[in-house]
């Protein structure tokens, strides 16, 4: 995590802790008040901006969601779509490493996700809440997601063996670059779920009969 995700995780604690002070107000009072606010700021902060089924599914195997690769990849293609319909301010390209670029998906997998954010602070910063909602999502649908946001292309080197293992690009904001499609990610990992099409038109995957 870097400085500019830190920022904004603190400026979400803040938030949460604001809001549960508001509602200790009728049980609580002084200082006591203000730190059970901030107790549960920061404990909503660590749930709701997260990684919490990601954790689980690595160490607790049998709580893992989403252990077939088709219901995997339909994720993944809804993500892609929310980034295609949404185009995140800020953002340049997202791209997933980790057990899908290595085509070694098992029960333990998670989606290693990272957002590259264009550069200065203010694209770092809608990056960051970009990340933050898409922990959220993940989080609602019981998802393991891990997900950070880097400044650029040398926090991405810096941070990631991109020399032994290459990203997917499944998003980027130049229209004209070609990102890749969850078709094509399907036929790399043995073509095991069928997609009605690309989705650049929105299309929604489905298992093979």
């Amino acid at each position: 995590m870097n400085w500019t995700e830190r920022a904004h995780r603190l400026a979400v604690e803040g938030v949460f802790a604001l809001l549960a002070w508001w509602a200790l107000g009728s049980v609580l009072d002084g200082w006591g008040r203000l730190f059970a606010g901030v107790v549960a700021g920061h404990t909503a902060s660590m749930v709701f901006n997260g990684h919490l089924f990601a954790l689980l599914k690595h160490d607790l195997r049998w709580f893992g969601f989403y252990k077939e690769l088709p219901e995997f990849l339909a994720y993944v293609q809804r993500l892609q779509l929310r980034l295609l319909t949404n185009r995140p301010r800020g953002l340049a390209r997202a791209e997933i490493y980790g057990s899908l670029s290595r085509r070694s998906f098992s029960e333990t997998s998670d989606l290693d996700l990272r957002f590259i954010a264009r550069a200065g602070f203010a694209n770092g910063f809608l990056v960051a809440h970009a990340v933050f909602l898409e922990r959220l999502w993940a989080l609602l649908h019981r998802f393991p997601l891990d997900l950070y946001m880097f400044h650029s292309e040398d926090e991405l080197r810096a941070k990631m063996n991109v020399a032994k293992e290459k990203g997917l690009v499944v998003y980027r904001a130049d229209e004209a670059a070609q990102a890749l499609s969850v078709t094509d990610l399907s036929q790399r990992m043995g073509g095991e779920i069928s997609l009605d099409e690309d989705l650049g038109s929105g299309a929604e995957g489905r298992r093979r009969q």
